[in-house]
């Protein structure tokens, strides 16, 4: 039997260049959305007037969407530097899991804040 040990990204460009403007380019969006997430986090735990549940939910959205960005896109840019791109059989189906079981999760907190944003209009206290 044969079995797979690791995977090899071909899809990356060859050209030093580009990859040094594309590690660039994901590195500024990635800290930009860590930087948005936790400012958003530490906001809501911090201020007083947003301990409801509109503002809960949206914490918890910035913490998952953190956790998502956070899944594929270190591994990413520590390719785009490295001349051996690849990621070991076990490292993908882990990276799968995580990316599905955290956009699984963003569902589910986007379905609830949709059913507290209904209830609050449409049967107000």
């Amino acid at each position: 039997t044969t079995t797979v040990k690791n995977i090899f990204f071909v899809g990356f460009t060859e050209s030093a260049m580009l990859q040094y403007v594309l590690f660039a380019t994901f590195l500024i969006i990635y800290t930009m959305t860590w930087l948005g997430n936790v400012t958003i986090i530490t906001t809501v735990i911090i201020d007083q007037e947003l301990h409801k549940p509109m503002y809960f939910f949206l914490g918890n959205l910035a913490l998952i969407d953190l956790s998502e960005s956070s899944v594929t896109l270190p591994k990413m840019l520590w390719d785009f530097l490295s001349e051996y791109k690849s990621i070991s059989f076990g490292g993908c189906i882990a990276q799968i899991f995580f990316f599905h079981f955290t956009g699984g999760a963003v569902v589910v907190i986007l379905t609830v804040m949709t059913l507290d944003r209904y209830v609050a209009v449409h049967k107000p206290l």
